[in-house]
């Protein structure tokens, strides 16, 4: 069965083939069963009704990216497919593929390095750019690519302080704040150890949807370009509201005023606005979110309220205008924060199709987000360490076992797109004094084991 047959000729150079061989059988076999458990996707002998709207934006969001295929893609289906049950399968699995990445041409893809997963550490013993500079060494004995840093600037007392725990505020940083940091960044030979991204977060959030900012843009603008002339791939981009319920629409100054949809357009429009500011610093760019759409679906009341209803549900229209906003080659990914504890490793093959597919009814662009988004994993080694302990000897006792991380970290880097994160508090991988702190070497080999 030829896909496009009837369309003019193909370049020969440009001709790329999807084969469909007996493990991509059983995945798009596998697909219509799991959409069909969700209930958008309802089995009527060899055929699926698209459900309301959430299916009628899938079935469009295929044939847009399937007509791209045909103006230059050969794609060749075994003749097994052509049932009509697994070929409603392969139009949304041609769509994800084609939002994703262009399949099969060797001048178009990344080098292997390039696509490999990536490990990040990101915790409290987040460094600085010094300590990045005159620890190098330290960092690149440990197991990850890279890691979650800061800047620091000179606050008015004369006191260094954190840029990202002031990005969302009214006060615009000057280039000069954080040109001591991108000195050292730039002094610094990461080597391997390259895959660094530069914290912001959504704080302190002080003032309202509706008021200006500017300051905001301008910050993350300037946090953009600072990691591009670093070299980094992105930046972190921490989406939980430490200080003010900025997601929460009923904690919002003038709900009166505005309503939920009133709300809900000012997120949209700031959410683009903050990825057209990042992308004019930085084209391209990856942006981890450390939780994006995953925690406004999981977080609505008893798992199937309203938006408005849940603490997080700003942060859907927001990341709309991201992904709305996004361009190019520019990578969304969502971390998965909710990850952190998973000893059940088959959690993490759930998560990922929750992401990919069962929170599309309050995705409002599926097209973009299947073009912009990667999905990644976050595991919290001493998982709530103040609840459960850290025992470094008697390691049996902390929530996650080294046997047991290694298990989990094995799945999630099985699972993910590209990027899993470890998260620490207690035990530091590095510091001042040149070694780990409260590190049990059980748990260094742990991390080190899967990468192998």
């Amino acid at each position: 069965m030829m896909f496009g047959g009837g369309a003019r000729p193909v370049d020969p150079r440009r001709r790329e083939t999807l084969a469909c061989c007996a493990r991509s059988r059983d995945w798009l076999a596998g697909l219509p069963r799991e959409l069909a458990r969700l209930g958008r996707i309802r089995k009527r002998a060899f055929a699926f009704v698209l459900h309301r709207w959430e299916g009628v934006k899938l079935a469009a969001l295929a044939d847009a990216l399937v007509a791209r295929a045909r103006r230059g893609i050969r794609i060749e289906v075994d003749p097994a497919l052509a049932r009509p049950a697994l070929w409603v399968a392969l139009r949304l699995s041609l769509a994800l593929l084609f939002g994703v990445a262009r399949v099969g041409d060797s001048s178009a893809q990344p080098s292997a390095a390039d696509t490999a997963k990536k490990l990040i550490e990101f915790g409290w013993d987040e460094p600085d750019p010094r300590f990045m500079r005159e620890h190098i060494a330290q960092l690149l004995r440990t197991p990850f690519d890279g890691c979650v840093f800061h800047l620091t600037f000179r606050n008015p007392s004369g006191r260094d302080d954190n840029f990202a725990w002031r990005v969302w505020s009214r006060g615009a940083f000057p280039d000069s704040a954080v040109q001591r940091g991108l000195d050292d960044l730039r002094a610094t030979r990461f080597g391997r150890f390259r895959y660094n991204f530069l914290r912001i977060n959504v704080t302190p959030a002080n003032f309202d949807w509706f008021d200006d900012h500017g300051a905001v843009l301008h910050n993350v603008n300037l946090a953009a370009r600072v990691a591009r002339a670093a070299g980094c791939p992105g930046l972190l981009f921490d989406t939980e509201p430490y200080q003010k319920p900025l997601w929460w629409y009923e904690k919002q100054r003038d709900t009166t005023a505005h309503g939920w949809d009133g709300y809900a357009a000012q997120a949209h429009r700031r959410g683009r606005e903050v990825i057209e500011a990042m992308q004019a610093g930085y084209p391209d760019l990856t942006v981890i979110l450390t939780f994006g759409y995953s925690m406004s679906w999981e977080k609505r009341p008893g798992g199937l309220g309203a938006l408005r209803q849940s603490e997080y549900g700003l942060l859907a229209p927001f990341l709309d205008g991201m992904f709305a906003g996004a361009r190019g080659r520019t990578t969304i990914v969502d971390g998965y924060e909710q990850s952190y504890g998973y000893r059940d490793t088959t959690k993490f093959a759930r998560a990922y199709r929750r992401v990919r597919f069962e929170l599309l009814p309050i995705v409002a662009d599926t097209a973009a987000y299947a073009r912009h988004l990667s999905v990644g994993f976050g595991l919290w080694m001493d998982l709530d360490w103040k609840r459960f302990g850290w025992d470094t000897l008697a390691t049996d006792r902390n929530f996650f076992t080294p046997a047991a991380f290694e298990r989990a970290e094995c799945a999630a880097l099985r699972t993910a797109d590209r990027y899993v994160w470890v998260y620490t508090e207690a035990p530091r991988w590095w510091s001042e004094a040149g070694k780990p702190v409260q590190l049990p070497a059980a748990y260094d080999s742990a991390v080190r084991h899967p990468r192998r």
